[in-house]
């Protein structure tokens, strides 16, 4: 049989290419284990991150090629809420980078019905969907109630609030630490309105409209405001 050692008196030989093939075999497993250890603990890495949700599907061939199949991501949503009467290339700035963070932005217009506005409900919502029509991740709501139980029902991970000012931040701040108490789960980002549009304010239209004058630069590109009025 020669698949056993020779027994010589007290000694055991192994002839030499049994010797070789039991060095490549325990090579062999061995690699084969450290593989093993190398991705498990580079899935773990990537769960923490959030970039995996689950174990990637590990397969060896020859113990030299390695496939991995990742899990899908998961599908980032946050909500940006806001009273936006009317909505403003500020507020746009804001939905742009966030769509640079999140899948999917929901823009939740909060429905106060003892505020009178300039725009009906309605009209600001067909507005702002007139201006992401062609955008499928950023969808309209009209809400009413607490915008943390609004997140929570679009199923979002996080709130969109914008910063123009150390007022706002203060402001935005106190806002979260509540939002914090009811929705511990979903946080709050925070985007910096960008330089060239962070003086833009709704009121600040609202009040131009007053006098008669044109609001265009304060407006989406294409945006008619006299459509919606």
């Amino acid at each position: 049989n020669t698949s056993c050692p020779i027994q010589t008196g007290q000694v055991s030989f192994v002839p030499p290419y049994l010797q070789y093939l039991h060095k490549r075999s325990e090579y062999t497993r061995h690699k084969k284990q450290f593989a093993r250890f190398i991705l498990h603990s580079f899935s773990l890495l990537l769960q923490k991150v959030g970039y995996i949700r689950q174990h990637p599907r590990i397969r060896l061939l020859d113990s030299v090629f390695i496939f991995i199949t990742f899990a899908p991501m998961s599908h980032t949503i946050a909500i940006f809420p806001g009273s936006f009467d009317p909505f403003t290339r500020g507020h746009q700035a804001l939905v742009d980078d966030a769509l640079r963070i999140f899948d999917k932005v929901v823009i939740g217009i909060g429905n106060n019905v003892s505020k009178a506005g300039l725009l009906r409900i309605e009209a600001r919502k067909q507005l702002i969907e007139d201006l992401y029509a062609d955008n499928p991740r950023v969808e309209v709501r009209i809400y009413t109630g607490l915008t943390g139980d609004f997140a929570r029902d679009q199923h979002a991970s996080a709130i969109i609030r914008g910063v123009r000012n150390t007022t706002d931040f203060e402001y935005e701040r106190t806002m979260e630490a509540t939002n914090h108490r009811l929705h511990p789960d979903i946080i709050t980002v925070m985007l910096f309105t960008p330089a060239p549009v962070a003086d833009i304010a709704s009121s600040t239209v609202r009040e131009v409209l007053a006098f008669g004058r044109t609001v265009d630069e304060f407006m989406p590109e294409g945006i008619d405001i006299k459509k919606y009025l």
